[in-house]
């Protein structure tokens, strides 16, 4: 058990889809490197999946205003 109190890390680095964007990154350029071009593709979705997440969870996508 933490002794810490409940803290919330969304929207930070800590939070799981910045850890998905860096792992997505780390998969491209291994694929890259190997000449797989389905790896590279799968390393780029996972990217942009977990930094759009985490853009999400930090709410910077609101509402319009007038």
């Amino acid at each position: 058990m933490s002794d810490e109190p409940n803290r919330d890390t969304r929207g930070t680095v800590w939070d799981w889809p910045a850890l998905l964007a860096v792992m997505g990154v780390l998969l491209a350029v291994f694929a890259g490197s190997k000449g797989s071009g389905a790896g590279v593709l799968l390393g780029l979705v996972l990217a942009a999946f977990g930094t759009v997440t985490v853009l999400a969870r930090r709410g910077a996508f609101s509402p319009r205003r007038d």
